[in-house]
């Protein structure tokens, strides 16, 4: 955030390279820029700084499959200010001129957005899935039409941010439902340990046979020598 020093008439503000601040005097832009720093008349001038470095934002909800199945998703994204006079038209930037710090919460504000729009686009495509399709091919499926919704959503209403990256960490049934869909899986895998284990068995059977007949061929060889 930015820094302000307070003198007797006037002011000096400091901001960092990873803001960019506008700085309107009687209602007018005078000055913008990334990183400025300059001297300013408190009783004229309003300022607005708008962060341009990458911001996270996470999400996480639950949704209803097809097939009526609840599952809960969890993910996250990252944007990026790529015009911040718009954004800052759009929403309110405005910082304290005595403190430097925002007199209102635009970053909060923004991250709602997203997460409603996460929301809605995801629901669009799990309410017309069913479960088993997307666990198996959701993730994938589930970020790209996540990332293509909020991009088309930013462009189309011109609010100077970019989608940076989406991320689906996961996606996961009930707890009972997994219990339920996992037992198949289990009981193939004890099926294949079961079959391996009766090779094994029949085997050692074998070989021990062979080596029986092959001790008794020896004796039988023998009492003909004899």
């Amino acid at each position: 955030m930015a820094e302000i020093k307070r003198y007797p008439i006037v002011r000096h503000i400091r901001s960092d390279n990873g803001f960019h601040l506008l700085h309107f005097k009687n209602g007018r832009l005078k000055q913008s820029g990334r990183g400025l720093s300059f001297w300013f008349l408190p009783m004229s001038a309003s300022m607005a700084e708008v962060p341009v470095v990458d911001q996270s934002v996470t999400f996480g909800f639950q949704l209803k499959t097809a097939d009526f199945q609840d599952v809960s998703i969890q993910g996250a994204l990252n944007w990026r200010v790529v015009d911040p006079q718009r954004v800052a038209e759009r929403i309110d930037f405005s910082i304290d001129l005595a403190r430097g710090v925002y007199l209102k919460q635009p970053l909060e504000n923004i991250a709602t957005q997203f997460v409603q729009l996460a929301q809605q686009y995801a629901d669009l495509y799990v309410n017309t899935t069913p479960l088993k399709e997307v666990l198996h091919i959701g993730p994938d499926r589930l970020r790209t039409t996540l990332s293509e919704g909020l991009t088309a959503a930013q462009t189309e209403a011109e609010t100077g941010i970019a989608i940076v990256s989406v991320r689906v960490i996961a996606i996961r049934p009930k707890p009972e439902m997994e219990k339920a869909m996992e037992a198949p899986i289990r009981e193939h895998i004890q099926q294949e340990a079961d079959e391996a284990a009766f090779s094994r068995r029949a085997l050692a059977v074998e070989k021990e046979r062979a080596i029986k007949e092959n001790e008794l061929k020896n004796q039988i060889e023998l009492a003909k020598r004899d």
